[in-house]
């Protein structure tokens, strides 16, 4: 419409599941070859016309092709007050999901829920056709559609959201996905997450909870494991001397009575206990190392979610 006529320059109708930033450009084409059979000066890129839309035709891809076009943008940029600053962008994120409980409980635990209600704006759209079905004249399916497996869901974010869904690890029966054809698009962006970034971030994760299981077995503090470290320099040296004494071993003759009865039992459970460490640590290191290699390896997020939760560390010694 010509705000300043009231006129209307086109009126283009488009199929329901496109969203307004995918028609906007189908509409200017019509409005253009309109206003030149109307219209002396019509809009050009060397005089553009005012371009007037509401949030929902908002995206930066839109913008960068509106630049250098017949059209200068007036398109409203979406704001929120509140507990979010003045002047956040919306971003659009696109869900898979097994149902619609599984994506509920997985943005509560992200904080996006109250009450059991979803925060902001977002759409579950469930299953998504592949293909169309085709009907006989009274409507009956002569061949039924098809569908994507799982179901699928777009959720408006602020910046502040967008950063805590990048920054979380999605559970089992959940992922960001690019949107497949089918899906009503908000007047945000699509967002998918930089691999490498959350790979770099699950990785980090693995190195940290191996330390944190190291930890467990470790006594805090180096004067300590310096002391373990002698036990079990003068346990194996010991096993070996056919004569040794309390001036050669203090450390083992030490714990006789405590650890075991003879000088000989002592040195034995303490290359044990070192032994279980071992084979402890090295349980750790390989677990570690598959877990990231797994991680490393993921091709999407779905993918990397799984890898990171199938990594199995090993029980307590």
């Amino acid at each position: 419409m010509d705000l300043d006529s009231g006129a209307v320059v086109a009126a283009e109708i488009h199929e329901a599941n496109q969203g307004d930033t995918t028609t906007l450009g189908k509409t200017l084409k019509a409005t253009e070859d309109n206003l030149k059979q109307v219209s002396k000066t019509p809009p050009c890129p060397d005089d553009p016309v005012d371009l007037v839309a509401d949030e929902g035709y908002f995206s930066r891809d839109l913008l960068k092709r509106l630049d250098g076009s017949p059209w200068h943008s007036r398109i409203v940029r979406h704001t929120i007050a509140g507990d979010h600053a003045v002047g956040e962008t919306m971003q659009d994120f696109c869900f898979k999901t097994t149902d619609q409980d599984t994506l509920v409980a997985a943005l509560e635990m992200l904080g996006l829920t109250k009450d059991g209600q979803v925060l902001g704006d977002w759409l579950y759209i469930g299953r998504v056709p592949q293909t169309p079905g085709v009907y006989d004249a009274n409507g009956t399916a002569t061949t039924p559609p098809t569908y994507l497996n799982g179901e699928y869901a777009v959720y408006r974010a602020t910046d502040a959201q967008a950063a805590v869904i990048l920054g979380s690890n999605l559970p089992l029966g959940v992922a960001i996905v690019n949107p497949p054809d089918g899906i009503p698009l908000f007047g945000g962006e699509w967002l998918q997450p930089d691999l490498a970034t959350l790979q770099a971030e699950a990785c980090a994760r693995i190195d940290a909870a191996a330390e944190a299981l190291r930890q467990t077995v470790l006594t805090p503090g180096t004067g300590q494991m310096a002391v373990y470290q002698t036990k079990e320099t003068q346990a194996r040296a010991i096993l070996q001397d056919p004569e040794p004494d309390e001036t050669k071993y203090p450390d083992i003759y030490n714990e006789i009575g405590i650890t075991a009865d003879s000088v000989q039992e002592v040195a034995m459970a303490v290359l044990a206990a070192a032994e279980r460490w071992r084979l402890f640590g090295r349980s750790i290191e390989k677990a570690r190392l598959a877990g990231k290699k797994a991680v490393n390896a993921a091709v999407d997020q779905a993918a990397l979610n799984a890898a990171e939760t199938a990594v199995v560390w090993p029980a307590l010694p």
